[in-house]
């Protein structure tokens, strides 16, 4: 395998990386409490092993990442995997899953998508089997040839006849061909072959089903039309393909001897979608006459159960009024081998007033398990009722898709003999205190507001502050290091424009605020009065006609700098970019602008990638950079405005850089590393020194996999404290992002850079 730049990359810089640091442990940030999982989830699919059952979905709860994640679920209804089982964590989209019990495991299939910007550049199909008792057997393994693209339809595109598996895929080198990929019991790949050129239909393609003696694979193809081939007990085909009938949507079953067929067709005199069904042998050479099942104006997403004496078709129905959408509910029919209809035991079972839920079904041959979606406020959530026997009415209902609460965006502060983290969870802003060891003092945290997007935090040398900011305001709060008692409280009117940030800084008698404006783009700062509970009016920073975005600031004892990106809009209707320039001001502690013409701290060829850093060592300040390529630049503003040297240095290559001054030196924290399919990186800590030229830096590990940009501030005994996201696999949090942070001591590793 040839190893890919950024990988190479991030192996020379952890050959690089010394310790310039002493070990410290990792502390996770809060209490977990149990949730049902942050994002969302669509696209599942279930089977049975004959007694039991499993269901698979496909699974967005990090960010920029998706999953194929599993449960058991028990004939009586007990989800048996709390948080879920982690079949396989894919960098890319991932979507369409299927699974199918082969008889000694459970076989999961699923399609990857890779992106490149905006362009999807492969869709493969990949396997894994789990046991019975939920343990992946063997790591995900490619069923489509490397380098092709496939893409699976959802349904049951995928049988067993007890010795080896079918799966079926459209074949995008094929014009939208039906391919087949036969496995054995390990799931490994016989042999595949395309079973016709037809182009199939992406929205529910395709389905297979089994006997011992042959497979039947049914798909629609783009022009609406039902088609079917056989196989024999090999997975060797042996009919050609052959027009069942008009309409989209197909599933096969089988009552082991005979196929049937059902699907959803148009009938335009009715203008309403019906079901039709159509039985066949196993070989396609004798086919029935098809037959109306019934339906409703809309009805979509059927599953076809063959429950020991009888069929059933469970579909998604929706009825339209002139006035509203009618809740969305399932559709039951149940008939006989000839297509005579008999009861419709569970028609009209109300799902809830949406389109969303895509259900599917599967049978233990007594028990329906329905799977479906369901939106709340928050995610998408997968949700699975159990029908006992003969039940009208589910007998238990479940949501399946639970997790540990998750963490977006941390800040940490120091003092008062221990830290101080604050982060945003579904939109809402929680803090907690954390002592030497590393305990949250505060559980799981406390809920400051149920509404922010960005948190900032410090200490003033009293109190622990922190900043958000809300659609109509910023909030600053100060808390009590010994009690966690809110001291004081005060809202800052105003309208910050959404893709920026909030910027804090804090002096022992005030607390600084920056943003930048909704309505002229320009960066504002204003000055909190604990005592007073009040904000003075706000100086504006940035020049007019220029549009600033991601503020940062930093106090060095009498004054702030305030430094920001310089944004340019592109033609057309593409929002504001990040521009070519850094630029900076210093701003009294009585709010007066000192610098009316911006200091230009950094340029570069191309754009600035995200917000910069800025710490001060009690007199002057550092500005951290990254530009395009992801390089990494610093330069020094002093006391006087001088901006120093005549461009900014170039001193590593990273990301997401968060500056702070340890009483001696400069510690820079940033992310390293990392590609458009790996959006996780190390997180590694250089030091620079005060004075003098600023040279690149040698660096430590901090944490690997992290998502999140880093948050950084000296402990009061000169070490340094991070805090920072990565997605955390233990067992309670299951893929979601959480807080940690680390303390570096500075103390043993001085010397060694000192300059």
């Amino acid at each position: 395998m040839t190893t890919s730049r950024p990988l190479f990359v991030l192996l020379a810089l952890m050959a690089l990386a010394v310790p310039l640091f002493a070990d410290s442990p990792e502390y996770l940030v809060g209490d977990t409490v149990t949730l049902s999982a942050p994002g969302s989830r669509h696209y599942s699919a279930a089977a049975t092993d004959g007694t039991d059952f499993f269901v698979v979905w496909t699974d967005r709860r990090t960010p920029g990442r998706g999953a194929v994640m599993a449960t058991r679920v028990t004939r009586g209804g007990e989800v048996l995997d709390r948080y879920g089982i982690r079949i396989a964590s894919v960098p890319a989209h991932t979507s369409w899953p299927a699974v199918m019990w082969d008889g000694e495991a459970y076989l999961v299939v699923w399609t990857q998508g890779f992106y490149f910007g905006e362009s999807l550049q492969r869709d493969e199909v990949w396997t894994t089997r789990v046991a019975r008792d939920g343990q992946v057997l063997a790591a995900p393994r490619l069923i489509s040839e490397a380098g092709t693209q496939a893409t699976t339809s959802s349904g049951v595109y995928a049988a067993s006849n007890g010795r080896l598996t079918v799966v079926a895929y459209r074949h995008a080198h094929f014009t939208g061909a039906v391919e087949i990929a036969v496995l054995d019991r390990e799931a490994n790949v016989i042999r595949r072959q395309v079973v016709t050129n037809l182009s199939v239909d992406l929205s529910r393609g395709i389905s297979v089903a089994a006997t011992a003696t042959n497979f039947v694979v049914t798909w629609a193809t783009n022009d609406l039309k039902i088609a079917a081939v056989a196989l024999n007990s090999d997975g060797r085909v042996i009919s050609r393909s052959m027009q069942i009938g008009n309409g989209e949507d197909p599933a096969v079953a089988t009552d082991g001897s005979s196929f049937t067929i059902v699907w959803r067709q148009w009938k335009p005199d009715l203008a309403e979608w019906v079901l039709m069904s159509r039985t066949t042998d196993g070989e396609l050479a004798q086919l029935g006459t098809p037959q109306e099942l019934g339906g409703d104006q809309v009805v979509e997403w059927p599953s076809l159960l063959w429950r020991g004496d009888r069929y059933e078709v469970i579909a998604g129905q929706q009825s339209y009024t002139q006035t509203r959408i009618n809740p969305y509910g399932l559709l039951s029919v149940e008939f006989d081998r000839d297509g005579v209809q008999r009861i419709s035991s569970r028609y009209g079972d109300a799902l809830f007033n949406s389109v969303v839920p895509q259900p599917v079904a599967v049978t233990n041959g007594s028990d329906v398990l329905v799977v479906y979606k369901h939106p709340n406020s928050s995610s998408t959530q997968i949700v699975a009722r159990l029908y006992r026997g003969s039940s009208l009415a589910p007998d238990v209902q479940q949501v399946l898709s639970w997790s540990g609460n998750a963490h977006e965006s941390p800040a940490i502060a120091s003092g008062g003999a221990g830290h101080f983290a604050a982060w945003t969870e579904n939109h809402a802003i929680y803090t907690t205190r954390i002592d030497a060891h590393g305990n949250s003092l505060d559980g799981r945290g406390v809920e400051l507001t149920k509404s922010g997007f960005v948190v900032r935090a410090a200490f003033d040398g009293t109190n622990y502050v922190v900043a958000w900011l809300d659609d109509r305001f910023i909030g600053v709060r100060y808390i009590s290091p010994a009690t966690g008692a809110t001291v004081a409280q005060v809202y800052v009117p105003a309208r910050a424009w959404e893709p920026d940030r909030l910027a804090l800084a804090v002096s022992p008698d005030a607390a600084y605020v920056a943003w930048v404006d909704e309505d002229d783009h320009r960066v504002r700062a204003t000055r909190v009065i604990r005592e007073s509970g009040m904000a003075d009016l706000p100086v504006v920073v940035s020049p007019e006609g220029m549009i600033a975005g991601y503020p940062a600031m930093a106090w060095n004892g009498s004054m702030l700098l305030v430094a920001w990106n310089e944004l340019r809009v592109w033609s057309g209707n593409v929002p504001p970019t990040p521009a070519l320039n850094v630029l900076a001001a210093r701003v009294s502690s009585g709010l007066s602008l000192l610098d009316p013409a911006p200091l230009l701290v950094a340029t570069a060829g191309a754009s600035v990638v995200s917000e910069p850093s800025v710490a001060s060592n009690g007199v002057d300040w550092l500005v951290v950079s990254d530009l395009d390529e992801r390089q990494l630049v610093a330069r020094r503003v002093l006391r006087s405005g001088q901006v120093e040297g005549t461009a900014a240095s170039t001193i590593g290559e990273g990301a997401a850089p968060a500056v702070t001054w340890d009483g001696t030196r400069y510690a820079v924290a940033y992310k390293a590393g990392g590609s458009l399919v790996q959006p996780e990186y190390p997180l590694l800590l250089g030091a620079l020194p005060a004075t003098g030229a600023l040279p690149a830096m040698r660096r430590t590990l901090v944490a690997t996999d992290v998502v999140s940009p880093p948050s950084i501030v000296r402990t009061a005994a000169g070490d340094v404290a991070i805090v920072y996201t990565k997605v955390s696999f233990r067992p309670e949090h299951m893929g979601v992002e959480r807080s940690y942070f680390r303390v570096m001591d500075f103390s043993q590793r001085r010397r060694a850079v000192r300059r």
